[in-house]
């Protein structure tokens, strides 16, 4: 059954985390945005990147490229380095006062979609009072070995499979844009469809903002009101966890 009013929140890793260099967690982001979900009083579920934590390390052991360009002791550090992210995001969200439990996205075989027991662990979790925490991850799956599976995935996919009414991917930018980089005072597109056309390329290991945009509308289809905004500014993932107006993108399947 699902619990009325669910959010599923999707915090970027640039957000969370310090670009470039060593792996650094952005505390102040991280901090603030906590106890922004926590005044905008709704059950949630989190979901969050990797940002410095995961991509280098993905990118630098091509394990998004599977088994065969890459190898299980570049797959176990880059599982290692989001265990630690997700460690300290886990911290302090209770330090935050949610009683969060951890479910780490390696543990189950992921065979095309998600596994019904790994959304079965989110279900439990919420009936016994806990807030679940995930994160993009490397998985296992009896096809290729294992695979890199993205925050993105997740968080679109755990929307539709709990019944959430709201999905939020917190970016560190006001939405999809139809160039990129956006040009000078250009807006973010308002609604999204698949009949809107935009720009993107990345070198994101799990795809950027296209397959963001490709997740978000899967969630859409799904019936979940989804909303890409920028949580990098103050206020922003609050109000729209409210229901308030703000500066993003919705995502939909008819454009209005």
């Amino acid at each position: 059954m699902a619990m009325k009013g669910l959010a599923v929140i999707k915090l970027g890793g640039s957000v969370i985390t310090v670009k470039g260099g060593v792996p650094r967690p952005n505390l102040v982001n991280l901090r603030r945005l906590l106890k922004e979900i926590a005044q905008a009083n709704r059950p949630f579920v989190l979901v969050h990147g990797g940002g410095s934590y995961g991509h280098y390390a993905a990118l630098k052991y091509r394990v998004g490229e599977g088994k065969g360009a890459s190898s299980p002791a570049g797959a176990s550090r880059t599982i290692f380095n989001m265990v630690r992210l997700n460690a300290i995001v886990t911290r302090e969200m209770i330090s935050a006062g949610f009683p969060t439990l951890a479910i780490p996205p390696h543990a189950f075989d992921f065979v095309r979609d998600l596994p019904d027991i790994f959304v079965e662990q989110f279900q439990k979790s919420i009936s016994a009072g806990f807030v679940p925490v995930t994160y993009g991850d490397v998985v296992l799956d009896q096809d290729s070995g294992y695979r890199i599976v993205s925050g993105d995935y997740l968080a679109s996919r755990l929307a539709v499979r709990l019944g959430a009414s709201l999905l939020v991917f917190g970016t560190d930018v006001d939405g999809v844009y139809r160039s990129y980089p956006p040009r000078q005072r250009e807006r973010p597109i308002a609604y999204l469809t698949r009949k809107v056309s935009f720009g993107a390329t990345s070198s994101d290991a799990t795809g950027g903002i296209a397959y963001k945009a490709e997740q978000a509308l899967l969630a859409a289809e799904g019936g979940v009101t989804t909303l890409i905004v920028n949580a990098s500014k103050p206020g922003v993932l609050r109000r729209a966890l409210q229901g308030r107006s703000v500066r993003c993108t919705r995502v939909s399947t008819d454009g209005v």
